[in-house]
């Protein structure tokens, strides 16, 4: 496994404004839903969010590129830039701790952490067109996918010290990790051939391979630190299933009532899982859900949305993703 070091560093650009809030009732266990939005945006997606429920996404605005935001939990919102090292910044995750990662375009493509200090630190695989980080665990250590000048995609950790470790599934064409415990165990997914199965590799380096019971293709979305992980499967018939999988390989599928897709995006310690699924009788995306350690699932919908889907889930089972409703794409947290 190649090893190199961080490149470059710059001081992260700060703006601060207030976004609009709007709380409303959700169902399911008096769950609340409270809307968002960076004000002055087309658009805004939540992608990440850490244990005392700091949000981070992006954001479009008319006649700009893309650009980061950073939501606290009083609704504060501030954008940040990693201009001019790129015209685009697309924040993924953050930590506990406050360390946020994610990557930047619109210049060489390049990945990023925002430290303790507020530091941002630019960082590129030696020799790759493009590092995109996808997930940080608590100690700041960072995984993600690059990719090199014939477009073939690997496997990356860059631990807190610095350090880029390289790796790939063997005999893989692509290599996408997706999710880093505090273990440093990495899931996430490969290509062989036409169809994608998911992996895990240990701290010692060591990948595991696995395919869901009865499917084609197999894709793993998120693992916590004890050691279960959650993500679709396609069966036979081309329908997409979600599924946990425990620590000692016991696997379960599930798919919320009516679904003809299923798709997890994320699994915190307490085992529960957020994602989103295509309904079946309208084939309309999408709606969201929350399932429990016991089975139960718990669908719902931002009120008066056209598509609703929750793309993160912190340890305390408050889930952040974005809606499209006739005015655009917001964003909205759901509390318990």
């Amino acid at each position: 496994m190649a090893k190199t070091l961080l490149g470059a560093t710059a001081i992260l650009s700060f703006v601060s404004t207030i976004a609009l809030a709007a709380p409303s009732a959700a169902p399911g266990g008096g769950a609340s839903i409270t809307t968002f939005d960076v004000p002055g945006s087309t658009q805004t997606v939540p992608l990440g969010i850490n244990s005392v429920g700091t949000i981070v996404g992006t954001f479009q605005a008319p006649g700009t590129g893309m650009g980061g935001f950073v939501r606290a939990i009083d609704g504060t919102v501030t954008t940040l830039s990693a201009a001019p090292e790129g015209s685009s910044t697309y924040p993924v995750a953050i930590n506990t701790r406050g360390e946020i990662t994610g990557w930047i375009f619109g210049g060489k493509p390049k990945g990023f952490l925002v430290n303790n200090a507020g530091r941002m630190i630019f960082f590129l695989v030696k020799g790759a067109k493009s590092t995109d980080p996808e997930s940080i665990n608590s100690l700041g250590d960072i995984t993600g996918h690059y990719q090199n000048a014939g477009d073939r995609q690997y496997g990356f950790e860059r631990s807190h010290d610095g350090t880029i470790t390289t790796f790939e599934v063997p005999g893989a064409y692509s290599t996408l990790p997706s999710g880093i415990n505090t273990t440093d165990t990495i899931v996430g997914s490969f290509a062989r051939g036409a169809y994608t199965h998911g992996f895990m590799r240990a701290p010692d380096g060591t990948i595991t391979t696995f395919d869901a019971p009865g499917s084609v293709s197999t894709s793993i979305t998120g693992i916590n630190d004890a050691g279960s992980t959650t993500g679709s499967f396609t069966d036979g018939r081309g329908v997409a299933h979600g599924f946990v999988r425990s620590a000692d390989g016991t696997v379960m599928a599930f798919d919320p009532t009516g679904s003809s897709s299923t798709g997890p995006e994320g699994i915190n310690n307490a085992g529960l899982i957020a994602g989103r699924y295509v309904v079946a009788a309208t084939a309309s995306c999408c709606r969201s859900f929350l399932r429990y350690n016991n089975g139960a699932i718990a669908e719902f919908t931002v009120p008066g949305s056209i598509q609703t889907g929750a793309l993160a889930i912190n340890r305390v089972g408050t889930i952040t993703g974005n809606y499209q409703d006739s005015a655009g794409i917001h964003g909205f947290v759901r509390t318990q």
